[in-house]
């Protein structure tokens, strides 16, 4: 969750929930994976003030599991 929104910002739930989603399609295939990177960087430039550091937030995610 970006530490800039309270928890119960809309906002703050969706962008938990599309970070979920592109968790699992990172870890489903090589296809799921190679796609949900291009969406968090697509995510990053279309809209930064909503999905600023999704990618780097996926990163970290990723490299926990």
């Amino acid at each position: 969750m970006r530490k800039d929104w309270p928890e119960d910002c809309a906002a703050a739930i969706e962008y938990d929930e599309t970070l979920e989603h592109l968790v699992w399609l990172v870890g489903n295939d090589l296809y799921g994976k190679e796609y949900g990177w291009k969406r968090a960087k697509e995510l990053e430039r279309s809209c930064p003030q909503m999905w600023s550091g999704i990618a780097e937030d996926l990163k970290q995610r990723v490299l926990k599991a």
